[in-house]
């Protein structure tokens, strides 16, 4: 019976159940949006005003504010709107919450708001190259569909940057987690789990997870927290009798069988090193710019973030790109303050310079139909 168990869940699962009764077995994430009336399908001779690329909290937020303000909006999204911060435990310094809220739900929240003003959203959807013909801007996506829009916010984050250790990638998803929502609390109650990071998203899983974890390691490379977390982080933390942190220590070494099952990190000061029956162990040492795609098209600080605010951008407006209608905002930007409010900030400021774009180039749109009536009238 438990062979038999065994062999259906390696075929079978994850299931995941829909209201009407469906169960859809192992399901790609297309598919499963396409089931959950998460992706629409657009006409591809349609012209949309804005095409935002990444629906984190900064696209989120443009999303909002220019659906409302009555400019056609697509979101285009490769994964599941939230982002980065859709997979914090908990977010206690955003405005409007005082007892804090969880990533997903702000990004759910969010969704509904642009879907209640009219956005468009195709979830699971890469974009691989933007192209400007005569001023409009072609958004092709894998696949080779091509999406054509008067302008475009790139709003694509970045990627979880990863630990360079033997046996890493054998135990991602089956130890190593990037996120530290509920499901995976639920995972490690009553067991030792370490944490990654020095930011702000360590401390709050680091926090979160000594609610229910029976001791939380915080693992750092540097000598202390207060160049990197939030004051009122480190305060619980340093009054947590769950929470240990260890300064100037690095992951050494990675153990288990089909699963994580021991870990081991070592103090590069005093050479001491532990090894602990780790099972899961949470990974938050920031991200890389996800813009590869943009490679040769767009400019690109050395980092690979969006270089924006150039003299010669559309009226030197911070969040233009070297590209004439083509914006970027929140962490995918070179030089953002990486805070989900600012990005939230970003994404509705940002809003108000696309109308500018939008306006100036109906401007010479029209100059240009009238030069050429009179030059037809001219020679008539």
């Amino acid at each position: 019976m438990g062979t038999q168990t065994s062999a259906l869940g390696k075929f079978l699962l994850p299931a995941v159940v829909l209201t009407d009764g469906r169960i859809l077995h192992r399901p790609s994430i297309t598919e499963l949006a396409d089931q959950l009336g998460l992706d629409e399908v657009l006409d591809p001779n349609t012209m949309q005003d804005l095409v935002i690329v990444g629906a984190g909290p900064s696209g989120l937020a443009a999303a909002v504010y220019a659906a409302s303000e009555g400019l056609s909006t697509v979101v285009i999204e490769g994964v599941a709107p939230g982002g980065q911060a859709g997979t914090s435990s908990k977010i206690e310094n955003y405005l409007g919450f005082p007892t804090g809220v969880t990533g997903q739900g702000l990004a759910n929240r969010a969704l509904s708001q642009a879907q209640k003003f009219g956005t468009r959203f195709l979830v699971s959807r890469h974009v691989t190259s933007i192209n400007q013909v005569d001023g409009i801007h072609h958004v092709k996506l894998a696949g080779g569909a091509t999406v054509r829009s008067r302008a475009v916010v790139i709003a694509t984050g970045a990627a979880y940057r990863k630990l360079s250790l033997e046996n890493y990638e054998r135990f991602e998803g089956q130890g190593i987690q990037y996120a530290a929502t509920p499901m995976e609390a639920s995972m490690c109650r009553d067991q030792e789990v370490a944490v990654v990071g020095g930011g702000n998203s360590a401390g709050q899983a680091a926090v979160f997870l000594a609610g229910v974890a029976k001791h939380v390691h915080l693992v750092i490379r540097r000598g202390s927290l207060t160049s990197t977390m939030s004051s009122y982080l480190i305060g619980r933390i340093e009054t947590s009798s769950r929470i240990t942190v260890h300064p100037y220590t690095e992951i050494d070494r990675l153990e288990g069988d089909a699963s994580l099952r021991c870990v081991t990190f070592a103090n590069r000061r005093t050479g001491e090193s532990a090894t602990r029956p780790i099972e899961n162990l949470f990974v938050m040492i920031g991200a890389e710019p996800n813009t590869g795609w943009l490679f040769g098209t767009i400019a690109l600080d050395r980092k690979g973030f969006i270089v924006t605010g150039l003299e010669d951008s559309f009226e030197s407006s911070r969040y233009a790109t070297n590209i004439p209608g083509i914006f970027a905002v929140g962490d995918v930007r070179s030089g953002s303050v990486k805070r989900v409010a600012s990005a939230v900030g970003e994404g509705s400021i940002d809003v108000a310079d696309i109308h500018r774009y939008l306006a100036a180039q109906r401007e010479l749109a029209v100059g240009h139909d009238s030069a050429s009536s009179e030059v037809a009238a001219f020679l008539s």
